[in-house]
C-alpha cells in the first residue's frame, strides 16, 4: 500500500492559494506515514486494501449543473432546515450565501476575508496529528475548497443548518471526494448542524474523505447530527474534531448505515471548565459491510462532564469495530465521564470488536465504561411467537427496541421520524 500513499499525494488538488503552506506541510506528513496494517492498533480490525485502486485516486471534479432533483429528493420532511448543497466536496456555485440566517456567515475558503482566514488558519494549526488520524493529512492536500460556517456571538439560530453531500459525475463512475468544513460558534451562540450524506441510486461509487472541525465558544451550544446513509459499495472515512471552551455544550448524534467500509473518528477536546459533551450513535451494518467507530474524549480542564452511548446491530456477514477512549489529564480534577457501548448480533457470522478505554491521570474523578455483545433473547422470541407474532416480526421488534431509546432522545423530531423507517427496514 506504499504506492497508494505516493500516488495519492500526486493527485492532490491545487486548491486555495493562501493555504498552500499548510498543504505542503500536510503532504510531508502524509508521505512520512506508513499505511495501516493489522499491527497498527487504531486499524487492527479494518483492512484498507480496497483503497488500492487507481480509480479511487481520481478526484471527482465539481461540475456546475442542475442538482435540484437530487437536492430535493434528499430533503427531510418537516425539517425546514437551511440547506447547503455540497457537490463532490464543494459548495455548489448555484448557492447564494446572502440567504444565510441573520448572524451566520457561510463562506468558501477561497472567498474568506482576513479575519475569516485567521479562523481557518487556526483550525489548520490545531488539526490532529497525522500519526493518529492518517486521513486528515490526505484531506488537507486533496480538498479543493472548504467551507466556513461562522455564528456570531450571542446569536441563537433557530433553523437547523444542513450540509447535504451529493456525489455526482457525468462520465466517471468511481472516484474520490475530499470535503472540509469548519464550524465556529462564538461566545453564547447556539446552532444546530446536520451532516447529511443521503443515498442516491444515481450517485457514483466513491472514496469519501470528510473532515469537520467544530469550535464551540464559551457558553455556546451546538447540536450536531451526522447521518451517513450512502451507497453500500462506498468507502467513507470521516473525522469530526471538536473543541469546547468554558461552559460550552456539545450534543451529537451519529447514524451509520451502508458502506463497504465506514470509518468515523470522533475526537472531542473538552478544553474549558464547566463544559459538557454528549455523543450518541447507532450503527447498523448488514451483508458484508464494515463499520469502524473510534471516539476520543480528551478532558483537559477541571469540572467537566461527558457521556457517550453507542449501540450497534450487526447482521449477516457484517463486521463492526468500536473503540471509545476517555483521557483525563492530571489537572482535570472533578471530571465526570461515562461511556457505554452495546452490540446485538443477529446472525452467527456477524462480528464485533469493542474496546472501551480509560486513561486517567487525575485522582478526583468519577468515570465508568462498559461494553456488551449479545444475541437476541431466545426466551423473549419464544414468548412473542407464542402470542401470535411471526418470528421475523418478533426479531425486528426486539432489534428495534434495542436502539429505539437513542432515537427517542433525538431532539429534532423530523430527524427521528426520518430515521425510524430506515431502522425498521
Amino acid at each position: 500500500m506504499s504506492s497508494f500513499i505516493e500516488q495519492a499525494a500526486e493527485y492532490s488538488a491545487d486548491g486555495v492559494a493562501w493555504l498552500q503552506p499548510f498543504r505542503q506541510h500536510a503532504r510531508h506528513e502524509w508521505l512520512a506515514q506508513t499505511f495501516p496494517t493489522r499491527k497498527t492498533e487504531r486499524w487492527k480490525y479494518t483492512n484498507l486494501r480496497s483503497l488500492d485502486n487507481d480509480q479511487f485516486l481520481q478526484a471527482l471534479p465539481y461540475e456546475p449543473g442542475d442538482y435540484a432533483a437530487c437536492f430535493n429528493d434528499s430533503a427531510i420532511e418537516g425539517l425546514g432546515s437551511y440547506r447547503l448543497p455540497i457537490v463532490n466536496g464543494q459548495l455548489s456555485n448555484s448557492f447564494d450565501e446572502s440567504t444565510a440566517p441573520e448572524g451566520v456567515s457561510v463562506v468558501r475558503f477561497s472567498d474568506a476575508n482576513h479575519d475569516q482566514q485567521q479562523l481557518i488558519e487556526d483550525a489548520f494549526e490545531s488539526q490532529p496529528d497525522a500519526k493518529k488520524h492518517l486521513f486528515t493529512a490526505l484531506n488537507a492536500i486533496c480538498f479543493t475548497d472548504g467551507l466556513l460556517i461562522h455564528v456570531a456571538a450571542n446569536v441563537q439560530v433557530e433553523q437547523a443548518i444542513e450540509l447535504c453531500f451529493i456525489n455526482q459525475a457525468k462520465e466517471q463512475r468511481t472516484g474520490s471526494v475530499h470535503s472540509r468544513v469548519l464550524v465556529v460558534l462564538e461566545a453564547s451562540a447556539q446552532a444546530k448542524i446536520i451532516e447529511h450524506y443521503p443515498h442516491f441510486e444515481s450517485s457514483v461509487r466513491t472514496f469519501n474523505n470528510a473532515m469537520l472541525q467544530l469550535v464551540v465558544g464559551a457558553n455556546a451550544r451546538l447540536d450536531h447530527y451526522r447521518l451517513q446513509l450512502q451507497r453500500a459499495d462506498n468507502i467513507h472515512v470521516a473525522g469530526v474534531h471538536a473543541e469546547l471552551k468554558k461552559n460550552a455544550l456539545l450534543q451529537a448524534f451519529n447514524f451509520i448505515i451502508g458502506g463497504k467500509i465506514n470509518r468515523l473518528d470522533y475526537e472531542v477536546k473538552v478544553n474549558g471548565e464547566g463544559s459538557h459533551a454528549e455523543i450518541n450513535g447507532i450503527y447498523l451494518p448488514v451483508n458484508d459491510e464494515h463499520t469502524d467507530i473510534h471516539t476520543d474524549m480528551e478532558h483537559l480542564t477541571p469540572r467537566c462532564t461527558s457521556n457517550e452511548v453507542f449501540r450497534g446491530i450487526i447482521g449477516d456477514n457484517a463486521k463492526a469495530v468500536f473503540n471509545g477512549r476517555i483521557h483525563i489529564v492530571k489537572d482535570a480534577q472533578k471530571t465526570n465521564a461515562q461511556l457505554s457501548n452495546k452490540n446485538l448480533l443477529t446472525s452467527d457470522t456477524a462480528e464485533v470488536n469493542t474496546k472501551p478505554e480509560l486513561e486517567i491521570y487525575a485522582n478526583d474523578v468519577l468515570c465508568a465504561h462498559g461494553a456488551t455483545v449479545a444475541q437476541l433473547d431466545k426466551e423473549l422470541l419464544y414468548y412473542m411467537c407464542s402470542r401470535g407474532i411471526d418470528r421475523k416480526s418478533a426479531e425486528m421488534m426486539l432489534s428495534y427496541g434495542f436502539v429505539n431509546e437513542l432515537i427517542l432522545d433525538i431532539r429534532i423530531n423530523a430527524i427521528a421520524e426520518y430515521l425510524r423507517p430506515m431502522v425498521q427496514r
